[in-house]
């Protein structure tokens, strides 16, 4: 296949809004939609290389794998390796842990399947996570595997036919993604099934310029690269992606791959050296700007500055050409005499990823290696603040006697289980994790020990607005006296949430609502507010000699936090809209447990440095049974309950 220096100069394109999209840069806010670029350059490059090996007879799937594991393998390890030391380092165990499951994710060409089982690549923590960027590589791995497999089965019908079969698979890719996005977002944004016709529009593309000279239409390719352009600045997060919005940039790339030739002046411009040479390298840039990006958010605190992601972003392009000159050419051309040898290719593979998978296993298993000294270490503080938010969920699992109990989709919340005291008021509480905060807080205070018995039902509110939930068949709701509506809410619970009180009240229940919690700051490396003070209240003080005024200086930040009133503009608007309703209904303030304005502070943690937050506002287990002995000092329920007993006197 001849050698296009303008693909080059379209990897550039491609890689660079990625690397400053990651890097925070606003004006890349759809930056990227340079990975769907990538995936069409693939599928056209690795078709052109298979279509000329069976037009000429020369096929070989183990040569075709060899030149995939010299390309991709020697620097995808090379950097998984750099970054091993700085997780050790750095990571708390759970992250360090969900790092290790990545390491071994990664080696078994399989990270994307990982990602889309927990991570939401938009999500602020994404930022942190080192090896999520793999995900797109583990999509084209896939592909490497699958579609040659897929020719060499067609090929004996024709070459038309398979022609015709890879616009079939990929009409069906794009209708399944146009799907995806409504129904199961996260599935479709990681998976090769919804990605497979990204890459098949680059298989087209090969199949068009096959063995003809590539055509120059200065108009199509100059189109193609205005559709690019126009992804890439305005294109952001709110985009569903990948979906139609994804033609774009993929028809944008096909054009230009398709369209222009030698002398078009998209093909002058994407043909400058400094394109072609950062075009070149893109595959080691790729790989190396997220772990630098993230490993930096993670030691820092704050965020960081717009001009240190800068020159990190030219340290990503300096780290990628020294791999692309000294580990990717060497090992792609053969030129290690070690590495010469097909079988000694595929044996140092097959070494290296068992290690890189024994590595990761034994982050998995030993849980993330939690005997090491990482973070402030100091009385009863906990610095993982995951663990502290897989411990808040210990209660439920407990009262249910479900293990595996979560933030929706129980099958015991169908079934009858309430918890306190049999004879008194039935609150069921419904709603997603913060409803999980408001059952701890209950059952730990001595509402229980009389006075009501609880539940949880969990589920994200919008779909309540359905009348034929599910749970309005449950045992649970059908035996509540007050169904407690407490969510993290979003705007389609809003939008809902008046059918969800009609509906809930036809059933003859009574409805009360818990306002959005005010959101405190989080910081990065997953670490909040009281993490943040103590971090700086260190160099100067000595913690564990002065734990009550430590104490005492982070509750009296949080309630200066709070006082300023400075949380986001979604919690503002929704408790108004919440508020709105308080004739109709009873509406409770959880920040009335969480703070004392007469004393100016709010308890974010103990003289123990126990946390009572483990984010912006989801309680740990301390935090539960504290704010539980404040809940009956406040009368925090009386409202739900003087409500819930008068109606119970007008019954007839």
């Amino acid at each position: 296949m001849e050698y296009r220096r303008e693909i080059d100069g379209l990897r550039a394109i491609a890689v660079l809004p990625v690397i400053f999209y990651h890097a925070g840069f606003s004006w890349f806010s759809g930056g990227y939609v340079g990975v769907d670029i990538f995936f069409v350059i693939s599928g056209y490059l690795i078709t052109s290389i298979l279509l000329k090996d069976l037009a000429e007879g020369k096929f070989s799937i183990v040569k075709f794998y060899e030149r995939r594991a010299r390309r991709i393998l020697p620097v995808l390890a090379l950097v998984m390796l750099c970054s091993i030391p700085f997780a050790w380092l750095w990571l708390l165990p759970s992250q360090f842990q969900n790092f290790s499951q990545a390491v071994m994710a990664t080696s078994l060409f399989a990270s994307n399947i990982l990602f889309w089982r927990g991570s939401d690549y938009f999500a602020p923590a994404a930022e942190e996570n080192p090896l999520i960027h793999t995900w797109s590589l583990a999509v084209e791995e896939q592909f490497y595997i699958l579609f040659p497999i897929f020719l060499l089965l067609l090929w004996r019908f024709g070459r038309n036919i398979t022609f015709y079969a890879v616009i079939f698979v990929s009409i069906i890719s794009l209708a399944l993604s146009e799907y995806g996005w409504r129904n199961y977002p996260t599935a479709n944004f990681y998976l090769i099934i919804t990605r497979a016709w990204e890459l098949g529009a680059g298989a087209i593309c090969a199949y068009s310029v096959f063995n003809k000279p590539v055509k120059s239409n200065s108009f199509l390719a100059f189109s193609g690269l205005l559709l690019i352009i126009y992804a890439i600045f305005y294109y952001d997060q709110a985009t569903p992606f990948p979906s139609l919005y994804a033609l774009a940039p993929v028809v944008g790339t096909a054009l230009i791959i398709v369209f222009a030739g030698k002398g078009s002046a998209v093909a002058k411009l994407l043909s400058l050296k400094i394109l072609v040479g950062i075009g070149l390298i893109s595959y080691s840039a790729y790989l190396w700007h997220q772990p630098v990006f993230a490993f930096a958010r993670i030691k820092s605190f704050g965020g960081i500055a717009p001009g240190i992601m800068l020159v990190l972003s030219f340290a990503t392009l300096f780290l990628a050409y020294l791999s692309w000159r000294y580990v990717e050419t060497p090992f792609r051309l053969g030129r290690i005499s070690f590495f010469s040898s097909r079988r000694n290719v595929f044996a140092s593979s097959a070494v290296g990823l068992a290690a890189l998978l024994c590595f990761g296993l034994y982050g998995h298993v030993s849980m993330g290696a939690g005997w090491r000294d990482v973070g402030i270490q100091a009385l009863s503080y906990e610095p993982d603040n995951e663990k502290l938010q897989r411990d808040s969920w210990d209660i439920l699992k407990d009262v249910t006697g479900s293990k595996s109990y979560s933030v929706e989709g129980n099958q015991i919340d169908s079934k009858y289980w309430f918890y306190g005291a049999e004879l008194g008021a039935k609150i069921l509480v419904v709603g997603n994790s913060h409803s999980k905060d408001i059952f701890n807080v209950i059952y730990n205070s001595d509402y229980v020990d009389g006075d009501l018995a609880i539940a949880r039902y969990g589920v994200q509110i919008f779909e309540l607005a359905d009348p034929d939930h599910g749970f309005y068949d449950s045992e649970n709701f059908h035996s509540s006296d007050v169904v407690l509506v407490a969510s993290r809410y979003r705007y389609e619970d809003i939008e809902a949430l008046d059918s969800i009180i009609e509906n809930i009240r036809s059933f003859g229940k009574m409805v009360a609502l818990v306002e959005n919690i005010f959101e405190f700051p989080e910081f990065g490396g997953g670490r909040n507010l009281a993490d943040y003070v103590l971090f700086q209240l260190q160099e100067e003080k000595d913690l564990d000699s002065e734990p009550s005024l430590v104490s005492r200086i982070v509750n009296e930040r949080y309630y200066s936090v709070y006082s300023s009133g400075k949380t986001s503009e979604k919690v503002i608007a929704v408790n108004k809209e919440i508020v709105s309703r308080q004739n109709q209904v009873v509406v409770l303030n959880r920040m009335d447990y969480v703070c004392a304005s007469e004393e100016n502070k709010c308890f974010a943690m103990n003289d123990h440095y126990e946390k009572y937050f483990y984010d912006y506002g989801h309680h740990t287990l301390n935090g539960a049974e504290f704010f539980g002995d404040r809940l009956k000092e406040i009368g925090w329920l009386d409202p739900v309950l003087k409500e819930h007993s008068n109606i119970a006197a007008r019954e007839p």
